[in-house]
């Protein structure tokens, strides 16, 4: 629901979105039974040799980054050695850098609520003012959603709460400068508003934290694999890192996850990757 008033229930604002493999509102390990369902999914990502391989008359150099170093303020950094390198105009906007797009709230927002003061004290949903040209648009979003035009809006997002972050990403909370001033001379609408905005981020914060309670970790896919012989011969056919173990093997030394997967194979197999 990308757009509402003060009309809708908060849970048909926030719906619990259904798994891919589950079909269900809880994810599920259940693709791990049979990886090869999903094999062009697996070998896209775990294909590295084979894609240096294939565009070898393409690649002049291959510069191979760290994980930890595109996360939080080392991006940003990150970034800028890179373009000294390749000769490319870094980014000037750090704050996208530093900010995590791809997060819990990424395929929430933007969302935009409509202030109406005739939805004040309506106690059924009514959509007409969503129509109206008075109603006043406030709109949730994220920093890396942002078009030319909000970047020039006022962020009120400290009105909602101080330091407003969920899921590691910084949530803005934005209205036009004109509108703020209207917003602002109706006390009623305004208490309204920010009230009705509290209760919209708690209820994001809400499924957020519920979202991320059942997703499976790494150790619950290592378990998985542990008792699944197919599903480890299968990882460990696909999985090409020659390149990586030749080139940059104190990259690999801190792969907690990937070792406990070699040693898994070693013990259970009596092979290694």
């Amino acid at each position: 629901m990308n757009k509402f008033n003060f009309t809708f229930p908060y849970d048909e604002l926030v719906p619990k979105a259904k798994y891919y493999w589950s079909k269900e509102v809880e994810p599920s390990l259940r693709i791990l039974e049979n990886p090869t369902e999903a094999e062009h999914y697996w070998r896209s990502g775990m294909m590295t040799d084979s894609i240096f391989e294939n565009f070898k008359d393409c690649i002049s150099s291959i510069q191979c980054v760290e994980f930890n170093d595109l996360k939080g303020e080392k991006c940003a950094q990150t970034f800028s050695e890179l373009a000294k390198i390749f000769n490319f105009n870094p980014m000037k906007n750090k704050e996208t850098l530093n900010n995590k797009i791809y997060n819990e709230l990424y395929s929430y927002l933007p969302t935009t609520l409509y202030a109406n003061s005739v939805d004040i004290n309506k106690s059924k949903k009514d959509l007409k003012s969503l129509k109206e040209k008075d109603s006043i648009k406030i709109t949730i979003t994220l920093p890396s959603h942002l078009n030319e035009e909000e970047k020039k809006f006022v962020d009120i997002s400290g009105e909602i709460e101080e330091n407003l972050v969920i899921d590691e990403a910084r949530v803005l909370i934005i209205i036009k400068k004109d509108e703020l001033s209207k917003l602002k001379k109706d006390e009623i609408l305004y208490k309204k508003s920010v009230s009705y905005l509290k209760g919209y981020i708690e209820t994001i914060k809400k499924e957020v934290k519920r979202r991320k309670s059942i997703t499976f970790d790494e150790n619950d896919i290592l378990k998985a694999l542990r008792a699944n012989a197919k599903a480890r011969a299968f990882f460990k056919n696909i999985i090409e890192l020659d390149y990586i173990k030749a080139h940059h093997p104190e990259f690999i030394k801190k792969w907690k996850y990937y070792l406990e997967f070699e040693k898994m194979c070693k013990e259970l197999d009596g092979n290694q990757i």
